[in-house]
């Protein structure tokens, strides 16, 4: 069989690349999938998942790859929106800090970078100061951006500590970073990241 007419066929999507499990809606993009079936995109890059969910809730972009919290959330406000799909489902990232930070203890008083409040390394973050015993008062949550962005910033030494995917283990232990807790490891359900859109959109034509 064959899919029907889509009843958009122009579309502006958004989201931060910089976030692997963000990468699916521009991946379709470069394979050439929209124009299979006829819809039109314009993708749009943001420098963290926060930005492209104002994106999305301003009107700037009709749809999102964005954190599920921010979706919850808006269904408090004047745009509420609804997730069509969840691309990242259990959490992939640990918390990675300076040469100095060896123990949970070393990390008090410390910078953790997030994307932006509320996003979803803001949840990493959180679950990680949950594992190691620790608070959010422990410690100073800075919004810096996406993965890239925290990775950066923590070669740097602008910030103490990054929740990073932990594909990049090897890479950030072999330059002397130290991994205090690996999320990966723990089984716990995480609907983190998928395509939104706001609720007139996603009832009315996706």
């Amino acid at each position: 069989g064959s899919l029907p007419k889509p009843e958009l066929t122009t579309l502006k999507i958004g989201a931060s690349v910089q976030e692997p499990s963000q990468f699916a809606p521009k991946l379709a993009e470069m394979a050439g999938i929209y124009d299979k079936y006829g819809i039109k995109v314009t993708f749009t890059t943001f420098n963290a998942d926060g930005d492209a969910l104002q994106a999305m809730l301003s009107g700037q972009t009709d749809m999102g790859s964005v954190g599920a919290a921010g979706i919850i959330n808006s269904l408090l406000t004047d745009t509420p929106s609804v997730q069509l799909t969840v691309q990242k489902v259990k959490v992939v990232d640990g918390l990675f800090c300076a040469k100095d930070i060896k123990t949970a203890s070393d990390m008090k008083g410390k910078s953790v970078a997030v994307s932006t409040l509320g996003g979803t390394a803001h949840a990493s973050v959180l679950l990680a100061l949950q594992g190691l015993k620790l608070t959010e008062k422990d410690v100073v949550v800075t919004p810096v951006g996406g993965q890239a962005v925290r990775i950066a910033a923590l070669k740097s030494g602008s910030i103490a500590c990054a929740p990073v995917g932990m594909d990049q283990a090897k890479d950030l232990t072999g330059l002397g970073f130290n991994l205090l807790i690996d999320l990966s490891q723990n089984d716990l359900p995480y609907p983190a990241t998928g395509m939104a859109a706001l609720k007139e959109i996603g009832r009315a034509h996706v």
